[in-house]
């Protein structure tokens, strides 16, 4: 996964480069804005020794105009307008060059906390270790449930500060089923922050109706409904193996699921541990640990379809 975020960086930094072309930068804004989404942008981290510079914004609908240089001698600019996408965008990217020769870490690791604080409240798909921001070229990915549609525009425009801080994240409704990332990519001398909606929930909303959405005993019930065979364990039947909870609700693959451990009966009455499954709380997938920690998994397809008919037909009513 890691291999192909960078390598869609390179390519990424390549297209950038092609579109921005010789523009100059003049200006500064302090926040991003993405559909109903608005966060700090990367100036607020940037100093005097760091260096660097917004070169371009782009997106899929960019035009000349949407080149951060401009050519009408405006000194600097402290807003956003003109640099935010609407939602029917599928990103909007910002370019930035001429940092001093690797500082670009030490932004990263900035920004980073400034993004994953209370007020911002993104979560890294992976938390990164200092050693991350030490790396010449690195890519962090950040994601938060995206503000719903219309959020910002019912509220007035005077509660942004004006000085760069948008309206407190945990203040504005939700989208259940809509995410909002920011990507940030660098190499020594270079960043590119991009920002974008995909559909799904993070952990924190897939658990509030994980309790509703699936029991055990209908966890039990849709491992009983398939063979051995199909989640990578012997024997002819199920009927073989007893089925006991885990610890209640984990995060795996960023949702929320049910443990079910798996012991194999022997002949002298005892269970000994064989597997540790994971059952995504709509009952849709399965995953099987493969390590020690409950995202070192294999997603386990099964041919019938087993999982995702039982979930529809026994699911229990929200209350």
């Amino acid at each position: 996964m890691k291999r192909f975020f960078i390598s869609f960086s390179v390519c990424l930094f390549c297209l950038l480069s092609a579109c921005s072309g010789d523009s100059s930068a003049s200006e500064t804004i302090s926040t991003y804005s993405f559909g109903e989404d608005t966060i700090p942008a990367l100036e607020q981290v940037m100093t005097e020794q760091s260096g660097g510079r917004l070169t371009a914004v782009l997106s899929p609908e960019s035009t000349a105009g949407d080149d951060a240089g401009t050519d009408d001698g405006n000194a600097e600019r402290t807003d956003s307008a003109g640099n935010e996408a609407d939602a029917t965008s599928p990103y909007i990217a910002y370019d930035y060059q001429q940092f001093t020769e690797y500082q670009t870490g030490p932004v990263v690791r900035s920004y980073v906390d400034l993004l994953t604080g209370e007020a911002i409240a993104l979560q890294p798909e992976e938390k990164p270790d200092d050693s991350v921001y030490t790396q010449p070229v690195g890519s962090i990915l950040l994601t938060r449930q995206a503000v719903m549609d219309g959020a910002t525009s019912a509220n007035s425009e005077g509660e942004n500060t004006g000085d760069g801080e948008a309206t407190s994240y945990a203040s504005l409704p939700h989208d259940p089923e809509l995410l909002f990332r920011v990507r940030i990519d660098w190499t020594p001398t270079s960043c590119l922050v991009t920002l974008d909606h995909v559909a799904g929930q993070d952990f924190g909303n897939s658990l509030l109706t994980a309790g509703s959405a699936l029991s055990f005993s209908t966890a039990k019930d849709l491992l009983n409904t398939v063979s051995p065979e199909e989640i990578g364990l012997p024997g002819s039947s199920m009927s073989e193996y007893s089925l006991k909870p885990g610890p209640g609700f984990v995060e795996v693959d960023h949702t929320a699921c049910l443990t079910i451990y798996v012991y194999q009966k022997n002949a002298a009455g005892t269970n000994s541990l064989v597997e540790t499954y994971f059952i995504s709380s709509d009952g849709s997938t399965l995953y099987r640990q493969t390590g020690t920690e409950p995202n070192q998994v294999e997603k386990i397809t099964l041919s019938g379809g087993h999982t995702s008919q039982a979930a529809s037909s026994d699911r229990e009513p929200t209350e």
